[in-house]
């Protein structure tokens, strides 16, 4: 195969080969020789017979030919001159409209970039005062709900049946919203408890397994539990016969809580103890932190 080079030498060998026949082809010159010298000598030059410069005379014709030849060249020069010219006003023109345009469209995207970050900045402004509204609404409700909070407690404690087993005791209670907003019970503990005086109530209170509720309460309502069997509660026969201190030297005390929630779903709870007064029939509240308090 030919490569670049190869193909380049044959075309120049080529045209060399061409401009030598060319060369070749061309007559010779004349051969000047000492006698034709002195014959070009002899001759005289710049006479009438032999003169150096041809004078051609033109008609009056081909004069005014080309006299117009010459006028519509110069009037083709002079139109040519004004349409280059008008061609570069024109593009002029155009130039500055197109330096305008650029100006007039950075100045548009500057001020649409502007109005963007503008429009940006009210959005979160605007964004940002309606969470501090509503974290404002939110607060005042709280607020709202802890000063008008709902707040149960209990009352009027009663055994309205001892059980033919000797193993079980019916026990009732009053419910009653004091606060000033809607309360909904989720949950009680109710227990009947014998407890020796000589010794210390425990640390931690010990409940009965809770009963699950649902119980809503409006403010100033009172709901009245009813009697509900209190189980693994052993008394001795007759007990309400008995004195304040029974044959064992324990007293009976009802202890419990009551779990409910407020409009906004908070937990609360109203716990309670309360000792038997035998000769009265009654609950007597007592007072203790830890067993007697209201959330």
């Amino acid at each position: 195969m030919l490569t670049m080079g190869r193909i380049t030498g044959l075309l120049l060998i080529s045209i060399l080969s061409l401009g030598n026949g060319v060369i070749q082809s061309q007559p010779s010159p004349p051969f000047i020789t000492k006698d034709n010298r002195q014959k070009a000598d002899t001759q005289p030059r710049g006479t009438e017979q032999s003169p150096i410069v041809v004078e051609i005379q033109k008609s009056n014709s081909e004069t005014d030919q080309d006299k117009k030849d010459r006028d519509e060249k110069s009037a083709n020069d002079q139109l040519l001159t004004k349409f280059t010219g008008a061609l570069v006003l024109v593009g002029i023109v155009q130039a500055a409209i197109f330096i305008f345009q650029l100006f007039v469209f950075g100045r548009q995207a500057r001020r649409l970039r502007e109005t963007v970050a503008e429009m940006k900045i009210a959005t979160r402004a605007t964004e940002k005062a309606a969470i501090a509204a509503e974290q404002n609404v939110e607060i005042a409700r709280h607020e709202f709900i802890a000063t008008h909070r709902p707040k149960i407690i209990v009352r009027r404690f009663s055994i309205n049946k001892v059980g033919d087993d000797g193993e079980s005791v019916d026990i009732g209670y009053e419910m009653v919203n004091t606060g000033e907003s809607l309360a909904t019970v989720v949950c009680s503990s109710t227990k009947l408890w014998w407890h020796t005086p000589t010794k210390p109530l425990p640390a931690i209170p010990p409940y009965a397994a809770k009963i699950v509720q649902s119980i809503p309460i409006e403010t100033g309502m009172l709901v009245t539990v009813p009697s509900q069997p209190v189980t693994d509660f052993e008394f001795v026969a007759g007990f309400e016969e008995e004195s304040d201190a029974t044959t064992t030297g324990d007293r009976l005390f009802a202890l419990g809580y009551i779990e409910y929630k407020d409009t906004i779903g908070k937990i609360r709870r109203t716990a309670f103890l309360r000792r038997y007064d035998f000769k009265a029939k009654r609950f007597d509240i007592i007072p203790h932190s830890d067993y007697e308090y209201a959330d």
